[in-house]
């Protein structure tokens, strides 16, 4: 994708990231952006990332001093975020993110994975990662996120309580992968 944004290709983006891109490139802040397009300042960023990661020439802006950043970050992963959707909230990259979390860690402000949420990862194959891909641009929000989300709908942690792991297993007939 990027070599067809270098090359003057018209990028395929939705209509709200490329109306977020255009108030960006005249010169507006993420605030400025959230107040006339009625979005939250985190979807004004994320939309701006969502922006460079299709290959658009997006300019980069000072969103606040760098310690704002880093603590930003190292709030974020408390909350038990991964580095993907850290970065996707903050519109940096995944790099950046882990920047500001190991000089937070070497400065004592964060303790690194002993200081977050305990957690049992599990890795999506890659055809059920690309299925919820669309699902999670709708909800603005990551893959990661969004398979986390229904994970906790099914087993009954989400708002409404129901546990629908039986209902989900009855359904597939019970046969393991």
């Amino acid at each position: 994708m990027a070599c067809a944004a270098q090359n003057g290709a018209r990028l395929a983006m939705p209509p709200r990231v490329a109306e977020v891109l255009a108030l960006v490139r005249s010169g507006l802040g993420n605030a400025e952006i959230a107040r006339r397009t009625g979005l939250s300042p985190d979807s004004v960023r994320a939309y701006t990332y969502r922006a460079r990661l299709a290959g658009a020439d997006v300019p980069r802006r000072k969103g606040g001093p760098p310690a704002w950043r880093r603590t930003e970050a190292v709030r974020l992963a408390r909350t038990g975020l991964g580095v993907g959707d850290i970065a996707l909230r903050m519109g940096v990259d995944a790099v950046t993110v882990r920047k500001h979390l190991a000089r937070a860690e070497r400065r004592g402000e964060f303790e690194g994975l002993a200081d977050a949420p305990r957690c049992l990862t599990v890795a999506l194959p890659e055809d059920i990662a690309a299925a919820l891909v669309p699902h999670a641009w709708l909800r603005a929000t990551s893959v990661e996120t969004l398979a986390r989300r229904i994970l906790r709908a099914v087993a009954g942690l989400g708002d409404d309580r129901h546990d629908l792991v039986d209902a989900v297993l009855d359904d597939m007939g019970g046969g393991d992968e």
